[in-house]
């Protein structure tokens, strides 16, 4: 997720073509990321409080993080936000290990 700063509502405002040009670019963040390994699986435009979704695939953790860092880092969105989705897999692969774990609440 992110948010546009000013230039970003200006260039939609200015000509929606522009955006899809921007995406395809070679300085556009979802081009770093197929750059590093990852790809783009959706792309939307929203109201509210973030004003673009992404969704990429990242091989790792490591290179979603870098991703996150190389973009976050150059100030081009006012507000970027990572989140880390899980497999069906992964989920069960975690319910099995913390049936492992012995963690018990204090005072449990």
């Amino acid at each position: 997720m992110r948010s546009s700063e000013a230039d970003g509502s200006r260039t939609v405002h200015v000509g929606p073509a522009r955006v899809r040009i921007r995406i395809q670019g070679t300085g556009d963040p979802l081009v770093l990321m197929m750059g590093i390994g990852g790809h783009l699986d959706m792309f939307y435009f929203a109201f509210g409080t973030s004003d673009i979704y992404a969704v990429v695939d990242a091989p790792d953790n490591i290179t979603a993080a870098a991703f996150a860092l190389a973009v976050g880092g150059t100030g081009v969105a006012a507000h970027l936000k990572t989140i880390v989705l899980l497999t069906p897999d992964e989920v069960d692969k975690a319910a099995k290990k913390s049936a492992t774990a012995g963690y018990r609440a204090p005072g449990a």
